[in-house]
């Protein structure tokens, strides 16, 4: 079996996938929101959402809108969002390898907690994927799929949260990895109360998603280099076997004493 320490591919893959999620909704977002908002182009940009009146406007006076009509442009720029969610399912599948490496196996609890997390954002992806991709073709999928992904929050917000404080309460993984996930499950219902930031549906409910998990994924991205990445501050994966090696300690002094006074 190989070390945890040792690079591992998924935890590589998961890794580079959530920093590039995270990435994706910083790109999209003020195209996105601006177009929605705006229609594509706003009369009055100084009552709009910060990153509309901001990055939206700047990316209005050089013609980013331009190209096709409204329609177009909306479909243009959001069939590449689904990806943010396969990079959030990536990335969560690599954390929770990663802890169940660190810990030599996980319980029920984060088990079941990862599976209800994993499932309703795998579901929110097809959901986005319906409405951005097939939805530029059939009115029925860009409702039918929207629909799908705000029903699946309601399976992945109480998973990640769920997830996050098992995380924090098995005390394998630094503690702020367990807040991470909190945070990222906690920010969709917290995103619809965002007035003056970005004012859109989905990347306003997965802002702090696409924080945490860039975030997250640095970290995996690190822990797959062998750096150090239990709470403990041990440089291993396995603080059992730590705890075998500091129980040896005083029968290896006993035995260099006796040996001393054979001497």
């Amino acid at each position: 079996m190989s070390q945890p320490n040792q690079r591992d591919a998924l935890v590589s893959l998961g890794g580079a996938a959530a920093v590039l999620a995270g990435l994706i909704w910083l790109v999209l977002t003020p195209f996105m929101a601006t177009i929605w908002i705006c229609d594509p182009v706003c009369v009055d940009w100084a009552a709009q959402p910060l990153i509309v009146r901001t990055v939206g406007r700047f990316l209005a006076d050089r013609g980013a809108f331009t190209f096709a009509d409204a329609y177009g442009v909306y479909f243009a720029y959001g069939r590449y969002f689904p990806l943010v969610y396969l990079g959030l399912v990536l990335g969560l599948a690599a954390l929770h390898r990663q802890q169940a490496q660190a810990a030599g196996g996980v319980g029920p609890a984060l088990r079941w907690s990862y599976r209800a997390a994993l499932t309703g954002l795998a579901l929110s992806g097809l959901g986005d994927f319906a409405s951005y991709v097939l939805g530029a073709w059939s009115q029925a999928a860009w409702s039918v799929g929207f629909g799908v992904e705000v029903f699946a929050w309601l399976v992945a917000v109480p998973g990640l949260l769920a997830y996050g404080a098992f995380t924090l309460r098995r005390g394998v993984l630094p503690r702020w990895v367990g807040w991470a996930v909190v945070a990222a499950g906690a920010g969709v219902p917290l995103g619809f109360l965002d007035l003056t930031l970005v004012r859109y549906m989905p990347n306003s409910q997965l802002l702090l998603a696409a924080a945490a998990f860039t975030a997250l994924g640095v970290f995996l991205l690190r822990v797959a280099r062998g750096r150090p990445a239990a709470c403990t501050g041990l440089d291993t994966f396995e603080p059992r076997a730590q705890e075998h090696e500091v129980e040896a300690h005083p029968l290896a002094r006993e035995g260099a004493e006796a040996g001393g006074r054979l001497a």
